[in-house]
């Protein structure tokens, strides 16, 4: 799978968290480091704090940040379990895409609550997979094809990942500890099946073809097939069309 193009979702992540200069940042889920990094550009000095439960994800962070002149701590964790900080340890945090993994999201933005030092900003982001939109395919088999990505089985994951965390995820921030500021609607559009574009159909495809090959998946071999030479001909005749939502609350702990 190629790796998600740079855009400008990471660096507007940062923008909202107001990391104080030379402040801790601690990014929950940091994946590859596409926000560290837009923090290390932001602040060369930050301490930077990223967890994440896969090795890989956490060496190609590190080399993605082997130029960040300040403190830097990546570290494997089980964020299904209380975080490896101690309270009041960083002063912003954020997080993108990771609820949908976790069975008990509310426990870990309460936790979250914790390690932030008072007046601390936090920005919680996800994709609402569910409200992707493509244009090209047939528009019935299109919806289809969207749902059963959204209601995707992850391996990964262990259980069927939720769809429609972006939309929820203002309503577990008002149930936590963390008061809300603001909740911010960011969308990255399309009109060619290039870079981001590229990446989530490649998503859809390889996602739903794995779940077809094991069984568990709502729509066939024929139909994914069907959706995607519809994306592929829009593209050739400059009818492609792709929008992606992804939802940010950005919260303070009193």
């Amino acid at each position: 799978m190629t790796p998600e193009p740079a855009h400008a979702l990471h660096e507007r992540i940062v923008r909202l968290a107001a990391l104080p200069r030379g402040g801790h940042g601690l990014d929950l889920g940091c994946g590859p480091g596409p926000t560290l990094a837009a923090w290390s550009a932001t602040d060369p000095s930050a301490h930077l704090i990223g967890l994440d439960y896969s090795t890989r994800a956490l060496e190609r962070a590190a080399a993605a940040l082997a130029g960040h002149a300040g403190p830097l701590n990546l570290r494997t964790a089980d964020l299904a379990e209380p975080l490896p900080l101690l309270d009041a340890a960083v002063d912003a945090l954020v997080s993108f895409n990771l609820i949908e993994c976790l069975t008990d999201p509310l426990k870990l933005i309460t936790d979250a609550c914790r390690v932030m030092r008072s007046g601390g900003r936090a920005v919680l982001g996800h994709t609402d997979f569910d409200a992707l939109v493509f244009a090209g395919a047939e528009p019935a088999l299109d919806r289809k094809i969207v749902h059963a990505f959204a209601d995707l089985a992850e391996p990964w994951i262990g259980r069927a990942s939720e769809g429609r965390a972006g939309r929820n995820l203002p309503g577990l921030v008002a149930a936590s500890p963390l008061l809300t500021e603001s909740v911010v609607v960011h969308t990255d559009y399309a009109t060619s099946l290039t870079g981001r574009a590229a990446h989530r159909v490649e998503n859809v495809v390889s996602g739903l073809a794995s779940a077809i090959g094991h069984g568990r998946s709502a729509v066939s071999a024929e139909e994914l097939a069907a959706w995607h030479t519809g994306l592929v001909k829009a593209d050739d005749e400059s009818r492609f069309f792709f929008l992606e939502t992804a939802i940010l609350v950005v919260a303070v702990k009193a």
